[in-house]
C-alpha cells in the first residue's frame, strides 16, 4: 500500500474504489484510507436518480 503512504505524505485524501468485503475495509482502515466506495456500501445506482446521505441505511 505504498500509494496510500505517498498520498498521505502529500496530504491528499484517499478514496478506495471497488471495496466489496469487510476484510478489504479493515485492511484499508488499518493503512489510513480516508473513505471507500463499492458494493460493500451500495450497489451501483441508476443514472439520473437523486442521491442523499439519508438514502444509505
Amino acid at each position: 500500500m505504498y500509494i496510500i503512504t505517498i498520498a498521505q505524505s502529500m496530504k491528499i485524501k484517499i478514496t478506495a474504489e471497488g471495496v466489496e468485503s469487510i476484510e478489504q475495509l479493515k485492511h484499508l482502515q488499518e493503512r489510513g484510507c480516508d473513505s471507500i466506495q463499492g458494493y460493500l456500501i451500495s450497489k451501483p445506482m441508476e443514472p439520473g436518480i437523486p442521491f442523499s446521505r439519508r438514502d444509505v441505511s
